[in-house]
């Protein structure tokens, strides 16, 4: 159940070979820095205003169009930096309207707090719905692939959990200091997590 937006994003992103691009396109995954590197805001805002348009008008699409949706998407992607979808990955998780972790977040404060490694994740999930468990998965995909290629991005493990956490783990609190000690003991975990973490063959 992963969101046709997400989808749509990582497609253009990796450029995979298919009916819509050839076999030598180019693929984001290899730019340097790509997921930690801000992108220029105005193509991020008319990309995000596209996508949206898009959105409203898939929720009107009939089943057939919905499931095209993604490719659709895709393809309307074409031309945009890296950086910027990479960024839009980002901002989507983070702006997501209910939190990832509520069917388990006094279970994870517990194992943030006890330091709790990447046997922890497991259970967690067992307590989520599908759609927060499944694009959960789905980002430490994303992250897997992106380490993969840590020779031409230069992103780590410890690179990706710290873009990452505040968007897949995102603290509640609203004092500074706890939200600092939240995000630095989320990342710790996080990089313990995509460590540990083997995607399939194809992460999308």
């Amino acid at each position: 159940m992963i969101p046709a937006v997400l989808q749509a994003v990582w497609g253009a992103l990796c450029a995979l070979p298919d009916a819509d691009h050839g076999s030598g396109a180019d693929d984001g995954l290899d730019e340097v820095g790509i997921f930690r590197l801000s992108a220029d805001s105005s193509e991020l805002s008319a990309t995000k205003q596209w996508l949206d348009a898009q959105g409203r008008g898939d929720a009107d699409a009939d089943a057939d169009a919905d499931r095209d949706a993604p490719d659709r998407m895709r393809v309307g992607l074409r031309g945009v930096s890296g950086t910027c979808l990479a960024c839009l990955i980002k901002a989507y998780l983070r702006d997501l309207p209910d939190d990832l972790w509520h069917g388990a977040r006094p279970e994870l404060e517990e194992a943030l707090a006890n330091q709790a490694g990447p046997e922890a994740l497991g259970p967690l999930l067992s307590l989520l719905g599908v759609r927060e468990r499944d694009v959960l998965l789905w980002a430490c995909d994303v992250a897997a692939a992106v380490v993969a290629r840590g020779d031409a991005n230069g992103m780590s493990v410890q690179a990706m959990a710290v873009v990452l956490a505040p968007n897949v783990v995102r603290p509640l609190c609203s004092d500074a200091l706890a939200m600092l000690a939240f995000t630095g003991r989320s990342v710790a975990w996080l990089t313990t997590v995509l460590a540990a973490h083997t995607p399939p063959p194809a992460a999308a």
